[in-house]
């Protein structure tokens, strides 16, 4: 079967390939194929919602070059990743056109017992020694005390993190798909089940109604919806759609969105990520993250649940208002340019512009799960990247291109990332 892949990428035929997934890796790729394949490929995106309508538009965007040491075949992705992510800003204009740029990146141990109503004040302290000038100039909340050093820790800086805005970065890809190969983008539609020939070689996707969509590889980017759309394959691999069923677990997180509401707060505010470390049992949050963006606006997320996932993306819904509050009281610890008015009576400072929920594909063995389905010729899965989908999107990408179009990735070797490795 592996041999019958490598010659089904080889063989000079009329590429047409539909991704079902409109997310960030189904998007990356959408470009990657397109830009390797040219006029010689035809891709077909589909999508039960729009495009980036889940994770892929609501997660905060982070990107880290060496966070993932701890896993050999894992850091070897992600550092490849991240030299994609830069080599694409300069080549996309990135800066424009999805918010791309480096960042300092400081752990905070914090009180988050604050509360907005009583407005009681936490205890957080900041090393004024260790932290840009530019960041101190906006980290004004009631709760800072510049004169403690020993709380605030920088673990990142500008050569090895970043960011984007991942649904402007999702839908920036695809745009540039459009304008390098015959890309088609179905939003509103549903894939229902493979279409496949006597002898498990894909022929193209059933979509609800009945229409089949024809297809002579298929991929599969369902991110936490993978669990259902692995049942396609039950019939031809039992085995193997149970165990990538079991693998990912989709996981739910809160986020909001924040805009001062003075201009020249927004512009004070620095290219900073912060990742706050919780110091009081009271508190109802344990590590949010704070990420700010060139635009002024501050993103941040947390309180995660495990809870079933809706089969459409819009039924996923910022369901607990507590978890929001919680996250805004967050933002009011960080900056007094950051108090909405949402949850302050008197003294707001800023717009709440979102609130928002999406799931998370965190896979247990905690690497993605990337490579062709080998029972079935023509069929391939790319999921699980869990809460590093748009940092690591390119190089998934570049490796669902190469192992398409040249039979093999080049990239690096992908063999502990197969479906096939699970077994």
């Amino acid at each position: 079967n592996c041999w019958a892949q490598f010659c089904l990428a080889s063989l000079p035929m009329e590429r047409n390939v539909v991704i079902v997934g409109g997310g960030v890796v189904g998007s990356c790729c959408a470009y990657f194929l397109a830009k390797k394949g040219g006029a010689d490929i035809k891709i077909t995106i589909v999508e039960r919602n729009v495009v980036a309508c889940a994770a892929s538009g609501k997660a905060g965007g982070f990107l880290a070059s060496d966070w993932c040491s701890h896993s050999p075949l894992l850091d070897k992705l992600t550092r490849n990743s991240f030299r994609l992510h830069t080599e694409l800003a300069e080549a996309l204009n990135g800066a424009e056109n999805y918010e791309y740029r480096t960042l300092d990146t400081f752990a905070v141990s914090t009180d988050l017992s604050y509360n907005p109503v009583t407005k009681s004040d936490p205890k957080m302290m900041l090393d004024d020694s260790a932290v840009p000038m530019e960041a101190r100039e906006w980290l004004n909340g009631p709760s800072i005390d510049p004169q403690d050093s020993s709380q605030f820790e920088a673990i990142g800086n500008k050569s090895n993190t970043a960011q984007v805005h991942p649904e402007k970065f999702t839908k920036h890809l695809l745009n540039e798909a459009k304008s390098l190969a015959p890309v088609t983008i179905l939003e509103n539609t549903t894939v229902t089940g493979l279409v496949l020939s006597p002898e498990n070689v894909v022929k193209g996707v059933q979509l609800e109604g009945g229409e089949e969509l024809e297809a002579n590889e298929v991929l599969l980017c369902a991110g936490p919806w993978t669990p259902i759309v692995c049942k396609w394959i039950h019939k031809q691999e039992p085995k193997l759609s149970e165990i990538i069923s079991n693998q990912i677990i989709p996981e739910k997180y809160y986020s909001i969105v924040i805009l001062p509401n003075n201009e020249e707060d927004r512009e004070k505010i620095a290219a900073t990520a912060l990742f706050l470390k919780n110091s009081s049992p009271e508190a109802k949050l344990s590590e949010p993250e704070v990420y700010p963006r060139p635009t002024g606006r501050v993103y941040v997320c947390g309180c995660e649940e495990v809870l079933p996932i809706p089969e459409d993306p819009k039924e996923i819904l910022p369901s607990v208002e507590e978890h929001c509050k919680t996250l805004a009281a967050t933002a009011a610890c960080m900056s007094n340019a950051l108090r909405v008015k949402e949850y302050y009576e008197d003294g707001a400072t800023a717009t709440l512009e979102a609130k928002q929920a999406c799931y998370l594909p965190i896979c247990r063995s905690g690497v993605p799960i990337i490579g062709p389905i080998e029972s079935v010729n023509g069929l391939w899965i790319a999921t699980g990247h869990g809460c590093w989908g748009i940092l690591n999107s390119p190089a998934t990408g570049q490796i669902m291109a190469e192992y398409l179009l040249d039979g093999k990735p080049s990239l690096m070797d992908c063999t502990g990332f197969t479906p096939s490795s699970l077994l």
